[in-house]
């Protein structure tokens, strides 16, 4: 904790209207520290290996995934192990897996209001893990997807798995076919035991489960 007990807090954005944004709905609240905003990160990360912060929200506008897990990795190195609160527009859902098991406290989609961003500075500041119902949930049916999907694929084999891919992403017989080098026939046939083994009765009924392993 910082003076007299407030959480200190540093914004790390590559975006003025991000820290302001954020630090303007922050600064009535007596409990926070916000410490002064920086444009871009170098300067951030000089602070943060200089002084205690409690807490990192970290932005991960502009950056590229390479970029952004270099620099999380860099915050998450630090000497005084802040807690980090990741402010996120992504829906990729391996992408907050990744980064849940390095280590972050918290994730928090943008469009969510002060109200979720208190709570989530609580939360983590208490050692706690928060994760918004946005996230949680779009977590939460991925990996449903994941387990229906390898239910389903389990009993194929391999080339009817190949089919079933092309067909989830739209292809017809004659281009699976000829992306698969077989001839439109052995395409029916093994359509013919996917639905078979699955017990479904048009393999496009997966279309409706959304159960396509391409779509996270």
């Amino acid at each position: 904790m910082g003076i007299a007990g407030k959480i200190d807090i540093i914004i790390l954005s590559a975006l003025p209207v991000v820290t302001e944004g954020l630090k303007n709905l922050l600064s009535g609240e007596n409990h926070l520290n916000i410490i002064d905003y920086f444009e871009g990160y170098i300067d951030g990360l000089e602070l943060l290996s200089n002084r205690r912060i409690d807490i990192v929200i970290l932005d991960d506008t502009s950056l590229g995934q390479a970029e952004f897990y270099d620099l999380l990795n860099k915050v998450l190195r630090n000497k005084f192990n802040p807690k980090i609160i990741i402010f996120t527009f992504n829906t990729d859902a391996d992408f907050f897996k990744v980064i849940i098991n390095g280590g972050i406290r918290g994730l928090l989609h943008k469009k969510v209001g002060k109200e979720k961003i208190l709570e989530a500075i609580t939360v983590v500041s208490a050692n706690g893990v928060y994760i918004d119902e946005r996230i949680s949930n779009l977590i939460l049916r991925h990996n449903i997807k994941e387990t229906l999907y390898k239910d389903i694929t389990e009993k194929l084999s391999r080339r009817e798995k190949d089919v079933l891919t092309l067909i989830l992403q739209g292809f017809e017989n004659k281009a699976i076919a000829k992306k698969l080098f077989i001839s439109t026939k052995t395409v029916e046939t093994h359509k013919e035991k996917i639905k078979d083994k699955t017990g479904i009765s048009s393999v496009k009924e997966l279309y409706k489960l959304n159960l396509s392993h391409l779509d996270n």
